[in-house]
C-alpha cells in the first residue's frame, strides 16, 4: 500500500519522485526523539522511576525550604545581635569616668550611636525609669557569646546625668 507521496506505508524519509514521504499515524524513529530523549523513552517503560524522582523531589523540597529558611532567619537575628552589641558597647574605662551631676550634653557626646534594645531581653528585665528621668542602656562587651558582660544604665535629667547604676543580667 502506497501513500499519496508514493511511499510505502509506514516508511519515512527521500522519495524518489522527489519530495518527502511521513505516515503521521505511524512516525518513524526520527519523529519520536533524538538522543536526547533516551532518559525520557527510559522513564516511559519504568513508570515508577519517575514517581520515584518526583517523590524524592518533593520530600527534599518539603524538608530543605523550611530548614533553609530557619537557617537563614538565625543568620539574620545573630547578624542584627552582633550589630547591636557592636554599636552598644560602651567602654568600661569610659563607664567609670561618668558621675551623677555632669552636663547631659557632655556625656552624649561620649556615648555610643546606639543603646541596648530592650527588645532583645526577658519581659520585666529592665528597671521602671524614675520620675522625670530618661533612662538608656549600654552594654560593656561587644562579645555576645561569653555572656560575661554588664548592663550599664544611665539616667538623665533634662540638663544632667542623674544616676549611673550597673545591672544584673
Amino acid at each position: 500500500m502506497r501513500d499519496a507521496a508514493g511511499g510505502a506505508r509506514g516508511e519515512t524519509g527521500a522519495v524518489s519522485e522527489g519530495g518527502f514521504a511521513g505516515d503521521p499515524l505511524h512516525p518513524g524513529p526520527d519523529l519520536l526523539g533524538g538522543p536526547g530523549d533516551a532518559v525520557s523513552r527510559e522513564e516511559d517503560a519504568h513508570p515508577h522511576r519517575r514517581v520515584r524522582r518526583r517523590t524524592l523531589w518533593a520530600i527534599s523540597t518539603i524538608v530543605l525550604v523550611p530548614v533553609l529558611t530557619a537557617m537563614v532567619g538565625y543568620g539574620l537575628l545573630l547578624a542584627f545581635t552582633m550589630s547591636e552589641a557592636a554599636n552598644s558597647t560602651l567602654d568600661p574605662e569610659l563607664f567609670e569616668r561618668l558621675r551623677p551631676g555632669q552636663e547631659r550634653a557632655e556625656v552624649e557626646a561620649l556615648l555610643p550611636d546606639r543603646e541596648l534594645h530592650p527588645g532583645t531581653h526577658t519581659p520585666n528585665a529592665w528597671p521602671e525609669d524614675p520620675e522625670g528621668q530618661e533612662c538608656r542602656y549600654y552594654r560593656s562587651s561587644a562579645d555576645v557569646v561569653s555572656g560575661e558582660d554588664d548592663r550599664f544604665r544611665l539616667c538623665f535629667d533634662p540638663d544632667r546625668l542623674v544616676s549611673v547604676e550597673v545591672l544584673p543580667w
